[in-house]
């Protein structure tokens, strides 16, 4: 799917035989081996958390509104860009990661490294601690790495081993789909990776050099962008170290025997999530005026007001807006309003924070 081979076996899963869609991703293999980490294993309430976990605590940089679940989601030319582009981050992260610890005298395949980041992600916080086989030097690692990956995707320079990864993914794409014109050029940033790929800078900057200011820079660059915006406008505006800027908090996190320092990029990572900005987007409605936000802790429970705002998305401060900790549920429904009157809920849609 990314036009590459596998660095990974793929799996997925067909939950009922009237299922029409069972997409075979890097996306789905992390899916699946985080509800088979889970007790029980492999069930329907599982596959639904182990998405919730992966669409919105790592995220890979996918449009969660056109791909709500990366296994069910059918394919199509609105939203196959995405898929694949997310896959290719989440196995570029796997494959970089693995050579860092390779170089280091740690031999771990792609394979054993999902199998730990799934058992780290069944509590939904990528933080090291989780079912048997979490490890919190690993997951401190991903967590620096997928930045990295991440910043380059946003800009479409994404490369595995100096090698271009665009001309690839594309064609993956018309082998998909051969009837569209799609383009990985043409996969527009969400504002929901643009603030996940803010928390993961803010984890990375603990275990860089305390006189490096490249992290910083990054930071800085990736506030002053905006949803929606093409890579090739969003690579001019990148500073010129790119994602070089992380290579020092990688090399320090690889190097180190000491446990403090992974730690710091984990309790990082789980501080700024409390205070991190959901980002919520929805399609816009024919002559409406504006919308009213609720939130509750489950779908019929949605009923607390707790935005109104003039266009169909919305940024929420996790615990400031809502009161919510890492392991929440939230679910959230919308009504659209008129100089005539006020719509009826929208259906629910809930993540774990």
């Amino acid at each position: 799917m990314t036009g590459l081979p596998p660095v990974i076996t793929m799996v997925s899963v067909v939950e009922k035989p009237t299922d029409t869609t069972a997409n075979l991703t890097p996306l789905t293999t992390l899916i699946v081996k985080t509800a088979q980490a889970m007790p029980g294993g492999v069930n329907p309430s599982n596959l639904a958390l182990a998405n919730q976990y992966i669409v919105t605590a790592l995220n890979f940089g996918m449009d969660s509104i056109r791909i709500p679940n990366p296994i069910t989601t059918a394919i199509d030319a609105q939203n196959i860009v995405s898929m694949v582009k997310a896959g290719r981050v989440l196995t570029e992260t796997l494959t970089r990661s693995v050579l860092r610890l390779s170089l280091s005298g740690t031999v771990l395949t792609e394979d054993e490294l999902l199998d730990a980041l799934a058992a780290d992600m069944v509590d939904g916080r990528p933080d090291g601690v989780g079912a048997a086989g979490a490890d919190p030097f690993l997951s401190a690692l991903t967590n620096v790495v997928l930045a990295q990956v991440m910043l380059e995707s946003i800009g479409n320079t994404l490369q595995s081993e100096g090698l271009p990864l665009a001309a690839g993914m594309d064609s993956a794409i018309k082998t998909m789909l051969p009837g569209i014109q799609a383009s990985i050029a043409e996969a527009v940033v969400s504002r929901e990776t643009l603030t996940h790929l803010k928390l993961l800078i803010h984890a990375a900057q603990p275990v860089t050099t305390s006189d490096d200011s490249d992290l910083a820079a990054v930071l800085a660059a990736i506030g002053g962008l905006g949803a929606n915006m093409l890579p090739a406008d969003i690579a001019p505006l990148l500073p010129v170290v790119g994602s070089a800027a992380f290579d020092a908090a990688i090399s320090g996190l690889v190097s180190t025997e000491d446990n403090m320092v992974y730690q710091s990029v984990l309790s990082a990572f789980t501080k700024t999530h409390q205070h991190r900005l959901l980002a919520l987007a929805w399609y816009p409605s024919d002559d409406v005026d504006g919308y009213i936000v609720h939130a509750g802790p489950t779908p019929s429970t949605a009923t607390v007001k707790v935005s109104v705002v003039p266009t169909a998305s919305v940024e929420l401060d996790v615990q400031t807006d809502l009161g919510l900790s890492p392991g929440d549920n939230v679910c959230f429904r919308i009504k659209a309003f008129n100089a005539s009157g006020v719509s009826a809920f929208s259906g629910a849609v809930c993540a774990v924070i």
